[in-house]
């Protein structure tokens, strides 16, 4: 089934991202610690406390989404943690899940089994759950929000993310970064942060604890095309300082640790 939702409140949003926080950690605490663990029980109390705070600011119901290259809370799109989070999207989209409804009902029981199915991550898509205060996969997301803006430009960022992943594997086995996808990289860019400098510089607070030299870089990359535009350069400099700021730090990757 697929359904429309009205847009959450701002405060719904933020409290959308500790939810998605408290799911990264649970995630986590369960690959890391077995069975009866007060680490697995501390992470399941903190994602039921981030789910009823949002579902005090959203009584119609709670409804998470992950698809189109990112999280959704209804229908509004959650740039920051869909590229804080890309490991936990990832889980989510490895085990099949794309739709997650918290039910006034949800218990620790609920959290420990949606932590069992990401953690099974085999690809296959789940059927929807019944009977419980979680269930997975019943309805589908409609969103209102155009394919241009923000979308595009976190599909970029994330085009980003994986390119730094990519040159960290090349550079660290000895070969050269690949140059022709930096430029390709650079040049889409370029493109957003002259249509929109300030969306494109909101996303370079976005940090990474696990993954901090490949945002930092980004980030860097972005920040280099916004101060090119500003200053007037044209444009094959301003893609030039982009690449410069964009591989800036690929040579640390060879440091030794």
């Amino acid at each position: 089934m697929t359904v429309g939702r009205p847009s959450p409140s701002p405060q719904a949003l933020l409290e959308a991202r500790s939810l998605l926080r408290s799911l990264s950690w649970a995630r986590q605490s369960f690959a890391l610690y077995q069975i009866g663990h007060p680490k697995r029980s501390e992470a399941v109390q903190d994602v039921l406390e981030s789910v009823r705070g949002l579902q005090e600011l959203m009584p119609g119901g709670v409804a998470l989404f992950v698809g189109r290259g990112g999280f959704y809370l209804g229908p509004t799109l959650l740039p920051r943690p869909s590229l804080t989070y890309h490991a936990l999207r990832q889980a989510f989209e490895l085990a099949g899940i794309h739709a997650v409804e918290f039910l006034p009902g949800a218990d620790a029981a609920d959290v420990e089994s949606l932590m069992k199915a990401l953690m099974a991550g085999d690809g296959q898509p789940l059927d929807p759950s019944t009977g419980s205060g979680i269930v997975l996969n019943r309805i589908g997301l409609v969103s209102d929000a155009p394919e241009g803006g923000m979308r595009e430009l976190l599909r970029t960022y994330a085009a980003g993310l994986e390119f730094m992943r990519d040159t960290a594997t090349r550079v660290a086995a000895g070969d050269p970064a690949n140059m022709q996808a930096a430029g390709r990289l650079t040049e889409r860019l370029a493109d957003q942060v002259i249509a929109d400098p300030s969306e494109a510089l909101l996303l370079t607070t976005v940090k990474s604890y696990d993954e901090y030299t490949y945002y930092h870089m980004v980030n860097v990359g972005i920040l280099c095309l916004a101060l090119g535009q500003a200053i007037g350069l044209r444009r094959e400099h301003v893609v030039a300082l982009g690449m410069g700021g964009l591989l800036h730090d690929v040579g640390k990757i060879r440091f030794p640790r």
